[in-house]
């Protein structure tokens, strides 16, 4: 894991202290994922800045290469690449839903 204070500057350590070979290090690599569910059970951050660890992840394995698999359950919303929601879900229950084109040709 890497926490960095500027996502618009990321300064990134030797990829000597943050990559591991897979074989090598099979059963840590298990317990890393195994514990992830309980890292970030109490947190109450709402933001994501997935553009800024996709290009500090880029920059550190670029050297080596290797494979960046990513977990994401909401919208990036901070820094390069941030997205917006295109529908307030607030504003859901007070609208009426538009009817998809399939609703419409079954009236037809």
């Amino acid at each position: 894991m890497l926490i960095v204070s500027d996502i618009d500057d990321i300064f990134l350590p030797t990829p000597d202290s943050l990559l591991v070979n897979l074989h090598e290090s099979k059963e840590l690599i298990k317990d890393l994922l195994n514990a992830l569910p309980n890292m970030f059970t109490n947190t109450r951050e709402t933001h994501s800045a997935l553009g800024p660890a996709l290009q500090a992840a880029f920059k550190l394995m670029s050297p080596t290469g290797g494979r960046i698999s990513v977990f994401q359950t909401q919208l990036p919303s901070l820094g390069a690449g941030l997205l917006h929601s295109r529908e307030d879900p607030n504003q859901r229950s007070s609208t009426k839903v538009k009817t998809s084109l399939i609703t419409h040709f079954r009236r037809l």
